[in-house]
């Protein structure tokens, strides 16, 4: 089995190259704080102590020997009162080109030789005396005047000497370090370092390189070791991720199915909720066409009546008197009848715009306000009974390109709902519907003065079945039916504030122009368009 490829590293992570680079600079930064710079300290060091001791000591030690033979040299010459036989050994010490001069004095500080070197440097010199005795007697003084500079120059040169054998040691010892260290420190991190690239990477089934029993060796080992337990934790994982696949293919083909079967009967209580609406209206339409169709069935019986009357008094013969007003007797009954009938013309045309547009999909361009008036009259029929008021405050000129039949249903449905919950045991309740153009929407608000709603149930008031009314008739999917209709059928969204005897509101803010639907919804928007046959006479 492949072994899966592990997630990539971070943006911010370094190459290994830019990594080795990291390490030998920390390697070399280290070597030179710990070897060089102390290396270079102790050099200066030895070099400051061997260019003292040159001139301090090795020109002062000369200096007085030659002193002490000058001392030895001269004893006899004193003493046999003949300096002069001391000129030989004076040259002699004078021709050191160090030696600045010499001075022999007697007993009375009186100069007895002399000798002066006016090429010797002419730096600070060193002062040697020496008292001159012969068997305890004091014979004179010689005073030796040296120069350092020649040992000056000498210790500079030892110096320049060392300071060449310290760098050379040093260099000698960098190259050997860094040698060293790349063979046992940085070539094996260049290889782990590889081996965990490999790694991150996704390859699993190459085995690390191994050293031999120092820590690189343990790091390398336990690298393998991680490496091995890898590769069987995403094959194991590999494994589950199949079983969970296959148990999530099955869990999603229920629910595919689920969904289906959920979404049919979300269609079919739609439906039915659609056909429960239309049943209360036609049976408000009936009760409501009852009053102008009794009317006119009454006055057309009436002016049967008369015309058989006037029949008859024709045929027994009739006062002119007696026909003016048996005219006009029919003509107000002709009155009555026809403003009955056009009632109920005009509540047959009402009602059948109502009804066509509350059971089809259909969609077209309509006047917000126009639409809503026309659904009002049913509404009222329906609730004429109860104690509620009706105000509507929507502009004349808001017109949506959507589809009526499922905005009267949501309409119909928060309504009928502030009816039934908000209006319960109250003496009167007020039903307001609002409308308002907010850039490419309408907002449109339904609230009522009423009950509200409890927080407890404010939060599932859109759940299906949910209802608080449970056998008492209610099924707890008028909101239900009315949210998904906003959501999907108008493409808008509606939401609901309500607080316990401050009355609720519910704002749907709807596009100007609904998004398209399913095709068969389409299909349904088609058959309702086509003309239908006209009935046989």
């Amino acid at each position: 089995m492949s072994s899966a490829v592990l997630p990539p590293r971070p943006p911010c992570t370094r190459d290994l190259a830019t990594k080795q680079r990291g390490l030998r600079r920390a390697l070399v930064f280290a070597v030179i704080s710990s070897l060089v710079v102390p290396g270079i300290a102790a050099g200066l060091i030895m070099i400051y102590l061997n260019l003292q001791q040159t001139i301090a000591s090795d020109a002062r030690a000369r200096s007085e020997k030659l002193t002490d033979l000058l001392q030895a040299g001269l004893e006899r010459p004193l003493w046999d009162m003949a300096p002069d036989s001391a000129e030989p050994l004076i040259a002699a010490i004078a021709a050191d080109p160090s030696v600045i001069a010499i001075d022999v004095t007697d007993p009375a500080q009186k100069t007895v030789l002399s000798h002066r070197n006016d090429a010797a440097p002419g730096t600070e010199p060193i002062v040697v005396s020496r008292t001159i005795r012969h068997n305890g007697e004091r014979l004179g003084e010689i005073t030796l005047r040296y120069s350092t500079q020649a040992a000056t120059d000498e210790a500079w040169r030892a110096s320049w000497r060392l300071a060449v054998i310290i760098a050379i040691q040093l260099l000698a010892s960098l190259a050997l370090l860094g040698l060293w260290l790349s063979r046992r420190v940085l070539r094996p991190l260049r290889t782990l370092g590889e081996s965990a690239e490999r790694i991150a990477g996704g390859d699993l089934q190459t085995p690390v390189a191994s050293f031999g029993c120092d820590e690189f060796g343990n790091l390398a080992e336990r690298l393998d070791s991680m490496r091995q337990t890898l590769a069987e934790s995403v094959d194991s994982l590999e494994e589950q991720v199949e079983e969970r696949t296959y148990a999530l293919k099955a869990v999603n083909a229920r629910l595919q199915s689920t969904l289906g079967e959920l979404q049919r009967m979300q269609s079919h209580l739609v439906q039915a909720e659609k056909l429960a609406s239309l049943g209360s209206l036609v049976a408000g339409v009936a009760h409501e066409l009852n009053t102008p169709i009794g009317t006119g069935v009454t006055v057309v019986s009436t002016i049967c009546d008369k015309c058989v009357e006037l029949r008859r008094q024709i045929d027994a013969g009739i006062r002119r008197s007696q026909l003016d007003a048996m005219l006009d007797d029919i003509a107000q009954a002709g009155a009555l009848a026809q403003s009955a009938l056009q009632r109920a013309a005009r509540l047959v045309h009402d009602f059948k715009q109502v009804a066509v547009d509350q059971t089809s999909a259909r969609r077209r361009e309509f006047r917000l306000r126009e639409t809503l008036e026309e659904m009002m009259a049913a509404v009222k029929l329906r609730h004429k009974h109860a104690p509620v008021r009706f105000e509507i405050d929507i502009p004349a000129d808001i017109a949506l390109d959507s589809y009526p039949g499922a905005l009267e249903q949501v309409l119909t449905n928060l309504i009928d709902n502030a009816v039934i919950h908000g209006a319960a045991g109250r003496p009167s309740c007020t039903i307001g519907i609002s409308g308002e153009i907010l850039d490419s929407s309408a907002r449109i608000v339904v609230a009522d003065d009423g009950n509200g709603i409890a927080a407890a149930n404010l939060a599932r008031i859109f759940d299906p079945f949910y209802t608080t009314r449970l056998g008492t008739g209610g099924s707890g999917l008028g909101l239900s039916i009315a949210y998904n209709l906003v959501t999907g059928v108008l493409g808008g969204h509606i939401r609901v504030e309500s607080n316990p005897g401050e009355g609720t509101r519910f704002s749907m803010d709807l596009p100007v122009v609904a998004p398209e639907q399913r095709s068969d919804l389409k299909q349904a928007d088609r058959s309702d368009a086509m003309p239908t046959k006209p009935p046989s006479r």
